[in-house]
């Protein structure tokens, strides 16, 4: 079997800013899908679920200036 080497560059610290940031985003959503099932919001929903760490990783990743349009 190939050996792979694995470096990390990613503090500690900086991972768990990420997690944190993505359980965030998953309760916001969870809440709400539940308030749109509940009928209290009108319209259309999508939400996301499941792919929180994109939008995690895609906001840690620009610098000040960077547009995301």
């Amino acid at each position: 079997m190939a050996k792979v080497e694995r470096k990390s560059t990613l503090s500690e610290q900086r991972l768990r800013t990420f997690l944190r940031e993505m359980l965030l985003i998953r309760r916001f959503e969870e809440k709400v899908e539940e308030r749109f099932r509940a009928g209290e919001l009108p319209g259309f929903l999508h939400v996301a679920i499941g792919q929180e760490g994109v939008a995690v990783g895609v906001c840690q990743a620009l610098d000040d200036g960077d547009v995301f349009a």
